[in-house]
């Protein structure tokens, strides 16, 4: 009897599909929304604050411009710092060496991060004077962790 093939070929691992990163555009948001917030948060010290915090709490009075300008800014860090991590988040998986488009959109993600949290280091120490350490220092861990675990599995460290 002659040797005959085997009906069956093996099966050909199909590729990873990779995840496309983040458009450009949204790399370049970053660094904006972060100097967006610093400057919010240095502005709300240099507009008039509330004379009756309590009235204004209980909407008895509008809110002053203070109060609108933490919000905004409190607002718009939490913006900066999503669209930051995302930008690197999405490169994970990228080969590396980064290409020099990718790495100059990782700078970009981590310049919006380093303002959005300078930003919001002002507002807390500002607004909550000596009380802000304990909320400084958790968002500072917070943050460290998630950039260790970015990087971490950026390098394929686990998956």
């Amino acid at each position: 009897m002659p040797r005959e093939e085997l009906p069956l070929k093996p099966v050909a691992d199909e590729p990873k599909n990779e995840r496309n990163p983040a458009p450009a555009w949204v790399a370049l948001a970053a660094p904006w929304l972060g100097l967006i917030t610093l400057i919010l948060s240095i502005a709300v010290f240099l507009v008039p604050g509330s004379r009756d915090a309590r009235a204004e709490f209980t909407h008895q009075r509008p809110w002053s411009a203070a109060d609108v300008m933490v919000t905004i800014a409190e607002y718009m860090s939490v913006v900066a710092v999503f669209v930051g991590l995302v930008v690197i988040w999405q490169m994970r998986t990228q080969p590396r060496p980064l290409s020099a488009p990718l790495a100059a959109q990782k700078l970009q993600a981590m310049v919006g991060l380093v303002l959005a949290f300078a930003g919001v280091g002002i507002i807390y120490v500002g607004v909550l004077r000596f009380k802000a350490i304990p909320a400084l220092a958790f968002a500072a861990a917070s943050i460290v962790v998630i950039c260790f675990v970015t990087i971490l599995r950026g390098r394929g460290g686990t998956s």
